[in-house]
């Protein structure tokens, strides 16, 4: 377990909610370090509102308030300040301005990754010699839990028996998740089976050894 990555999630990666709540439960459990900004947390809300507004879905503004509320809290050490990140603003060169804090952050904090669904929005130029990788949550996921895989699996399964509403199974939980990190969802399923078939293999080794 790599506690001492910190990487720094583009605000298309806090939504879906599921998506956002298990970087953010995986980074409590000291899997890796998550940056944020109040920039990222006010840009998240707003995002969410305005997509709540097209479809008259209120909670979905609720859950991200109480969402950031709690990272607000919990990661209070992690907040990057503008003031902190500011001087890299004016170095950036990425097609959009309104990313740049989003770099800039990530650069001030010494992040090892900036994670986003718009690779080509943050050019290599501006975040590679700080070493930082621009990556997809998904692939960060994959390239994360190899070979820890079955505590990935275990704390997925905790945090899955911890929602309430509504209820969430296990498999429910992994199937949602599916929807965007495909990727990553596939290698964990894969390799509980894996682990399932290696176990009834032994259970099997034994019964025969004893008969």
């Amino acid at each position: 377990m790599n506690s001492r990555l910190r990487v720094y999630p583009d605000t298309n990666v806090c939504i879906p909610y599921y998506q956002s709540d298990l970087l953010f439960y995986l980074a409590t459990e000291g899997f890796f370090h998550v940056l944020w900004t109040d920039y990222l947390r006010n840009e998240v809300i707003r995002v969410v509102a305005r997509r709540a507004q097209k479809v008259g879905y209120d909670r979905s503004v609720q859950a991200a308030r109480s969402q950031w509320a709690a990272i607000a809290q919990y990661f209070a050490q992690y907040r990057i300040d503008p003031l902190d990140y500011a001087p890299w603003l004016e170095d950036l060169t990425g097609p959009d301005p309104d990313d740049y804090p989003h770099a800039a952050a990530a650069i001030c904090g010494h992040a090892d990754a900036l994670l986003t669904q718009d690779i080509r929005g943050f050019p290599v130029g501006d975040l590679a010699p700080h070493g930082i990788q621009v990556q997809s949550l998904d692939a960060f996921l994959v390239a994360m839990s190899a070979g820890l895989r079955g505590e990935v699996r275990q704390v997925m399964r905790q945090r899955a028996a911890q929602f309430q509403r509504p209820e969430m199974s296990y498999q429910r939980y992994v199937q949602v998740l599916s929807q965007t990190l495909p990727s990553f969802v596939d290698q964990i399923t894969r390799a509980g089976q894996d682990e399932g078939r290696e176990i009834g293999r032994i259970f099997a080794s034994g019964y025969c050894e004893h008969a």
